[in-house]
């Protein structure tokens, strides 16, 4: 349910993957695409733990 309601939100998002962002965000190829989300879901937790030492000067 989540996912479809996620889904639902984005699909008035601006069409990256087709060049049509102003800057800072590329479409590659979709092995690169996985390797990059690979990369973030294997450092999510980490990622937000420092956030929030670095926002709160923990």
């Amino acid at each position: 349910m989540l996912s479809q309601q996620m889904t639902a939100m984005a699909r008035d998002d601006t069409d990256w993957r087709g060049g049509r962002v102003p800057l800072f965000v590329f479409k590659a190829t979709d092995s690169v695409q996985d390797v990059g989300q690979a990369a973030y879901n294997q450092f999510f937790s980490e990622n937000a733990c420092l956030m929030v030492l670095s926002v709160f000067r923990l």
